[in-house]
């Protein structure tokens, strides 16, 4: 009997451990195949151009992945590649009052990401992120727009690497 159960126990222990070869405890989910990665510089198009987004969006993605995960980056070609375009940059007025004057305004950042993996091209991707920070217009943009940026790259930024990255 107890070589029954000997042969029971090394058995589960080995189908444990192989089923966790992928699992972390972030939920990151990279096959070891993986090494690299790569972040294409993020192309313009919103009608109102802050021209550090692109550069800060992506420095943001890197920082990620390089905190995050063991993966070397590339120029290009990655194993791993993040390419993608700057959607919106935009304000539109919210909250309005009783006398038809708006007392919030949102800022709308979108981008719209499309993802490579050359080990598992199942889980390539093209998918829009957009994000929004509400701020009351009594302050004006000017003075608020850096902050409300930063925020919504790094929201934007933790929400592609979930896609990319992440099996929860």
């Amino acid at each position: 009997m107890t070589k029954h159960l000997r042969y029971l126990f090394s058995t589960l222990c080995l189908i444990l451990v192989y089923s966790c070869k992928y699992y972390t405890f972030s939920g990151i989910d990279i096959n070891p195949k993986i090494k690299t990665f790569s972040v294409s510089q993020f192309e313009n198009l919103a009608t109102l151009v802050n021209p550090d987004l692109a550069i800060d969006l992506k420095q943001n993605l890197i920082d990620k992945l390089n905190r995050k995960t063991q993966l070397l980056e590339q120029e290009e070609e990655g194993d791993l590649h993040f390419h993608g375009a700057i959607q919106r940059y935009d304000i539109i007025p919210i909250g309005i009052t009783s006398e038809a004057q708006a007392n919030q305004s949102r800022f709308t950042i979108q981008i719209k990401v499309s993802f490579f993996n050359k080990v598992e091209p199942a889980k390539n991707f093209t998918t829009s992120f957009p994000a929004f920070k509400d701020f009351d217009n009594t302050i004006p943009f000017e003075s608020v727009e850096e902050e409300l940026t930063e925020e919504i790259i790094e929201e934007i930024s933790e929400n592609i690497f979930n896609k990319a990255l992440v099996n929860w």
